[in-house]
């Protein structure tokens, strides 16, 4: 993995939180070499700096305090890309709330 693109990786976590799918898109989008991505992903899930579970526990917790249903949260949760995991968890946080 080269230093600018790890370098990358952190200016645009910095920016926003991303699921691994959609940091994994950015960087392609970004024209750096595939085995490169795949590393600097890696690395970012290791540090805790990219979390699916972490991302779509928040994205739910924030729409379940602006009092959306169950089906408006899921709609939300599909938006951020999360892993179905991480999806999965996040519903059945929200519904154990309910």
């Amino acid at each position: 993995m080269t230093p600018e693109i790890w370098q990358y990786t952190l200016k645009v976590l910095d920016r926003k939180a991303l699921s691994r799918k959609n940091l994994t898109a950015k960087l392609s989008r970004a024209g750096f070499d595939a085995d490169d991505v795949e590393e600097a992903v890696a690395r970012a899930v290791e540090l805790g700096c990219c979390n699916d579970n972490a991302l779509a526990s928040w994205r739910a917790a924030s729409c379940a305090a602006n009092n959306y249903g169950m089906r408006r949260i899921k709609e939300k949760l599909r938006t951020v890309n999360v892993s179905p995991e991480a999806f999965a968890a996040a519903l059945s946080e929200q519904a154990d709330g309910e």
